[in-house]
């Protein structure tokens, strides 16, 4: 039997995972001997991948390998992989509020499933990077200094729409679920939008992805996000177990304990045997 899972250990796991993911793919970046090297060949500056035979000998063999599946600003490994799960997982429990609602005839539940709807986007767009590839399509080009990546162009306007659309749903909230769901929406923004521009101009000012500014910027963007994935799945799991509703996953979470009725004095005692 899966033990039971309340909200608050949720994300305890979750930003554990997270911290120890960042601050592993961290120090394997800034002991990478290529740290510095500007003529080493890079095939996608915003992934961060290198090409090339001429990267410098490695501390200890299968280092470029264990590097390249831990780091959080590359695409396609375990850190990935732990960030499509937890925007699928939030999508999921949306998706379940939707249901739940519907069923009762309360809430809003078509506004719940536009919410799962955009978060499974958003967990398919960190597996496939969409947001790039609309940039590339729609020939959006690097402007420059905090606009070095071009889909930042793009993403601005959509993140505007979607924050004052979200705002309108979360004040149909419960006080604490908008608080947190408020919060993690700010806190992953200002990973994946902020954090990205403050990197595209450490790149225009260095040319170069192998620099400890940028390896610092790109951890922190991609903690901000992580802690704001972990958040915002707490505050959804925290809401059904809220609502009640059991209907899919509900096993895993922690119902509180029902308080054992009073004694009623005498009558409630069992009957003593005759002697």
């Amino acid at each position: 039997m899966v033990p039971p899972l309340s909200p608050a250990a949720l994300l305890r796991w979750c930003w554990g995972v997270s911290l120890v993911l960042v601050t592993t793919s961290t120090v394997l970046r800034l002991v990478d001997p290529g740290l510095g090297t500007d003529d080493l060949t890079v095939d996608d500056p915003e992934a961060g991948t290198v090409v090339g035979d001429d990267r410098p000998a490695p501390p200890f063999d299968g280092f470029y390998r264990l590097r390249d599946l831990l780091s959080v600003d590359a695409e396609g490994n375990l850190a990935t992989w732990f960030s499509v799960a937890l925007l699928l997982g939030s999508a999921l429990v949306a998706w379940t509020l939707a249901a739940g609602a519907r069923r009762g005839g309360d809430g809003p539940w078509r506004a719940w499933a536009v919410v799962a709807l955009g978060l499974g986007y958003l967990s398919l767009d960190e597996l496939a990077q969409l947001h790039e590839v609309a940039a590339t399509l729609l020939g959006v080009p690097d402007l420059g200094g905090a606009l070095t990546f071009g889909w930042v162009v793009v993403a601005a306007p959509a993140v505007l729409v979607a924050a004052v659309v979200g705002l309108r749903f979360a004040a149909s909230l419960p006080p604490r679920t908008r608080a947190l769901v408020v919060t993690a929406g700010a806190v992953y923004v200002g990973g994946a939008l902020g954090m990205e521009v403050a990197g595209g101009a450490v790149y225009a000012a260095t040319g170069s992805l192998q620099t400890v500014g940028y390896v610092l910027v790109s951890s922190l963007e991609e903690l901000l996000e992580l802690a704001g994935a972990s958040l915002l799945l707490h505050a959804l799991v925290a809401h059904l177990a809220a609502v009640g509703d059991r209907s899919s996953g509900g096993a895993l979470l922690a119902a509180p304990a029902a308080p054992a009725p009073p004694a009623r004095g005498p009558a409630a005692a069992a009957p003593r045997e005759a002697a």
